[in-house]
């Protein structure tokens, strides 16, 4: 036996215009400031040759000076860490507006 659905058509323009829309209150969400980069990593050890070589493309884009890649170049044949002031290039950050 075949059972039939009844269609039932609805007329919105039928619906009175003065009924408030309910909106569900939605969660509270807080968002904890993302970690700065320069943390993740040890700046304690030497300058490693990957980080140099990340300093001498910075060079060559001219996102840094000539000085800079020399003094990089001493810290690596020293065995220094790397200079304060270009952590931001090897991390990626230099870029970036500071806030």
């Amino acid at each position: 036996m075949m059972t039939r659905r009844r269609i039932i058509f609805h007329n919105k323009t039928a619906v009175p215009a003065a009924a408030p829309a309910r909106v569900p209150a939605l969660p509270v969400m807080f968002v904890k400031a993302a970690p700065d980069p320069l943390d993740a990593v040890g700046w304690t050890a030497s300058i490693t040759h990957a980080q140099l070589e990340t300093l001498i493309k910075a060079a060559h884009a001219g996102e840094i000076d000539m000085s800079d890649l020399a003094r990089a170049a001493d810290a690596s044949l020293c065995r220094r860490p790397v200079p304060d002031d270009l952590r931001r290039v090897i991390v990626g950050t230099h870029l970036d507006p500071l806030k």
